[in-house]
């Protein structure tokens, strides 16, 4: 393990938007202004891609891990039908809505078939109980790591080291879905967080 060093794992609302817009700093920018961070994070990806992150990612060399989970209710796709030649969604999943959108503004089988799919097939049941055991098997890779996990999801009923979804629905924006004030809170609390953790284990 490395001192100060931070691994952050997750979705868009962690993901390196700096080639989408970087006007302000991101929450995780300004982390890294503080430690040595590496980010693997995703936009749009599903929760079964981040616990991918996390395991192909040598954990144990970090001090810290920070993951922010996504929706419940991303279905995971190898073949996005839009947005594999997007550089920061290239590895993004469905979820309905952006779904939704695509079947009434294109003429696309890919997306025909993932609207029915959604449409006839989903069940929010089933997507609750794959989601829960996945963020199971995400707490036992970093069990023996100082992990601080958020998510931006009200819907999101497992229990996280941080729920922001009010700070999102206050503060939405070009970076990280926030704007400045939105990044600056997150960043706050999740700082503060790190160095009580560090402070608990020294």
């Amino acid at each position: 393990m490395n001192k100060n060093t931070v691994l952050i794992a997750g979705d868009s609302y962690a993901a390196d938007w700096s080639s989408k817009d970087n006007s302000f700093s991101s929450w995780w920018q300004l982390l890294a202004a503080d430690y040595d961070v590496t980010n693997i994070a995703e936009a749009g990806v599903s929760e079964y891609k981040i616990y991918q992150q996390i395991k192909s990612a040598d954990v144990n060399q970090f001090e810290y891990v920070i993951v922010s989970h996504t929706s419940p209710y991303r279905v995971h796709t190898n073949k996005h039908p839009f947005h594999r030649q997007n550089s920061i969604h290239r590895n993004a999943d469905l979820i309905f809505s952006d779904v939704e959108d695509w079947f009434f503004t294109s003429n696309c089988e890919s997306t025909t078939s993932a609207y029915l799919y959604f449409l006839h097939h989903f069940d929010f049941e089933y997507y609750d109980f794959l989601y829960t055991l996945m963020r199971k098997e995400i707490d036992y890779l970093l069990q023996s790591i100082k992990y601080v996990s958020v998510d931006f999801f009200s819907c999101n009923n497992y229990d996280s080291s941080f729920n922001f979804a009010h700070i999102a629905d206050k503060y939405p924006g070009t970076v990280n879905h926030l704007d400045c004030q939105g990044n600056e809170i997150i960043y706050e609390e999740v700082s503060k967080t790190i160095m009580a953790i560090g402070k608990e284990n020294e």
